[in-house]
């Protein structure tokens, strides 16, 4: 609200507020002898332009119905995770009225999720889930944005660490002490195509087509089932190499309808325990499964491909993610913008 003085030495509002569905509106009233008579006016007005502000409304209610509005775009998964990931933070707020929650409410539990040991990326997505409410509670239902002020917290040299990769001559190295068939198919699916390993869990042998493969969902645990992919751009159409064909064509003629694993996807704790195996009889440096994929971007990024490219066949949501990740990778672009520049 704005309370400004008029030129015959009155007072007068103007409010602007946000309908059911979430568009801006604005009121003006003059004539106030003072400043407090308008501000009183205020909230009164508030209640009668905007009933959608519920008075009863209780925070556990809002996330409820924040939660609703994202089951249309989130997976089972990513709601269930931010249901818990509420609960554990900042569940002491659930049975209060969102009118009754301030600011230092939030800045109490901003405070408490910043002093855990988790590490900052790992904050910074629970922050940005209780911004995200607040924002939910202002756009839908005109309460105050009370965390708008709460900020994410900043990389430091700390965050910056190079992880481990593997060059191709340590990849090779390593599959050629994986014995099963299947086995050394998908370690080598990832290498080659950056995929993440539960994208590659969820690949039906329809999926591929010619050199091109469609990840489109993903499973963690065969139990469970297959998911759909975090988000929209998670969903693509990439090449494979003659090599990484090869290893695949005898898996497309066993029966069963999953690329790895038949009727029923390989297991991940036999897919780690054989990972961790042939590490050590290869002696090549330990590293995680995931960095399969940090190891083909890498080999991508150092054969200077272009990076909106490498973004694309990664699955990130913009380049940003990947120019977060891999920028210290890129450090020896220099020495080849420069050899271009001597040429020219």
């Amino acid at each position: 609200m704005a309370v400004l003085k008029d030129t015959n030495g009155t007072y007068f509002i103007q409010v602007s507020y946000r309908d059911n569905q979430g568009n801006v509106k604005s009121k003006k009233k003059r004539g106030f002898r003072t400043k407090r008579e308008a501000i009183n006016y205020e909230v009164t007005l508030r209640s009668q332009i905007n009933p959608s502000a519920d008075a009863s409304m209780t925070y556990g209610d809002l996330f409820e119905a924040y939660l609703q509005k994202n089951a249309a775009t989130a997976n089972n998964e990513t709601i269930t995770e931010k249901r818990a990931l509420a609960k554990n933070f900042w569940g002491a707020l659930f049975d209060r009225k969102v009118k009754d929650i301030k600011s230092r409410d939030y800045l109490q539990v901003w405070n408490a999720i910043t002093a855990t040991d988790y590490a900052r990326l790992y904050k910074n997505k629970v922050i940005a889930i209780l911004k995200s409410v607040s924002r939910f509670g202002y756009t839908y239902y005109d309460f105050p944005d009370a965390a708008k002020s709460l900020s994410l917290l900043q990389k430091t040299t700390e965050d910056v660490k190079d992880f481990k990769v593997w060059t191709p001559q340590q990849f090779t190295q390593f599959i050629q002490q994986v014995e099963s068939p299947i086995m050394i198919a998908y370690f080598t699916f990832l290498f080659r195509t950056g995929a993440r390993r539960s994208e590659a869990l969820g690949l039906l042998k329809s999926d591929i087509q010619g050199n091109k493969v469609t990840i489109n969902k993903s499973i963690k645990h065969f139990v469970n089932g297959p998911l759909p992919l975090k988000n929209a751009s998670s969903v693509r159409t990439i090449a494979m190499d003659s090599e990484l064909l090869s290893v695949l064509q005898p898996l497309l003629q066993r029966e069963g309808k999953y690329l790895f694993g038949d009727h029923a996807t390989l297991a991940i704790s036999t897919i780690q325990r054989e990972f961790k195996r042939a590490i050590e009889a290869s002696g090549v440096p330990e590293i995680r499964l995931h960095d399969l994929r940090h190891s083909h971007a890498s080999f991508l990024i150092s054969k200077n491909v272009n990076i909106v490219a490498v973004s694309k066949r990664l699955g990130h949501e913009d380049i940003n993610t990947t120019l977060s990740i891999y920028t210290h990778l890129m450090k020896e672009s220099e020495d080849y913008l420069l050899e271009i520049l001597e040429k020219s």
